[in-house]
């Protein structure tokens, strides 16, 4: 199998000023998911942007629970996984002491069924790319000028156009004014409805068959109503917590994003 490209594009305005807004939010979780996976960012004057690229590994912190309710099993094989609960990675860990860790986890589990050989052959089904080039990309151009320094990185890069979506997945992630905090969601491509940043990175590639990560900052209790205004203020205290929980559900998403077959994603965060 080729090995995927990821391009994670955060939008957002450079600026001490402009640190805390809500149209900032796409810096936010981009700078997080790149400290959380080791990818340093700098500024680069050729890009107009901050830049930073590595190879990531799937992070193989992965309950036995979740990945089993991602399979197709019978509701007899649900139920009687239900309680199964195994955060051990399975990298640097021999197979015999994965499959102790199971059965002392569930006394009644069928040996076969544990078998860490099984447990794995799973993962790589579920796991399209375990290992993927990243690309994480703030534009330092200002919001409307987005689509300038993501072309520019594009052609540099050697990152077709022409292959977005098969071998080159670009996502970028923005505000969502329309989303109270808390509701993120993945689209995969369609107008800008109206942001501009995004208007303008459909205007440069000459598509919008990108992928776009919506992070909800719309108020909790409906009180932002001047959209235009809106997403130029800044959070308040009442809102940090159900912040800080978004942008780290984000950088999940990011993270399923990149090594996940898309159709594993859409059922949970897919959004027309």
């Amino acid at each position: 199998m080729s090995k995927l490209s990821c391009l994670i594009v955060g939008l957002g305005n450079p600026g001490q000023k402009y640190i805390n807004t809500r149209h900032n939010v796409g810096f936010r979780v981009a700078r997080k998911f790149a400290e959380q996976f080791g990818i340093e960012l700098s500024h680069s004057k050729k890009y107009e942007a901050e830049v930073g690229v590595k190879e990531v590994t799937f992070n193989t912190n992965f309950t036995y629970q979740e990945l089993l309710e991602k399979e197709t099993l019978s509701e007899q094989n649900k139920r009687k996984y239900k309680l199964i609960e195994l955060n051990k990675k399975l990298e640097g860990v021999s197979d015999e002491a994965f499959r102790e860790e199971i059965l002392q986890k569930i006394e009644t589990l069928p040996p076969a069924e544990a078998d860490p050989k099984i447990v794995k052959q799973k993962l790589e089904r579920l796991i399209a790319y375990p290992k993927v080039n990243v690309h994480v990309l703030l534009p330092m151009t200002f919001m409307n000028l987005s689509g300038g320094p993501l072309r520019h990185y594009l052609d540099n890069e050697k990152m077709s156009v022409s292959r977005i979506n098969k071998l080159n997945r670009i996502i970028a992630v923005h505000d969502e004014i329309m989303f109270p905090i808390g509701t993120n969601k993945i689209k995969v491509k369609g107008g800008a409805a109206g942001h501009n940043g995004v208007a303008n990175i459909e205007n440069r590639l000459g598509t919008d068959k990108f992928h776009r990560l919506r992070v909800g900052v719309g108020s909790l209790d409906g009180s932002l109503t001047n959209i235009k205004e809106a997403v130029l203020k800044n959070f308040d205290s009442t809102e940090k917590q159900p912040l800080q929980q978004s942008i780290s559900e984000c950088v999940e998403i990011l993270d399923k994003y990149v090594h996940y077959d898309l159709q594993m994603l859409m059922g949970e965060y897919h959004t027309k």
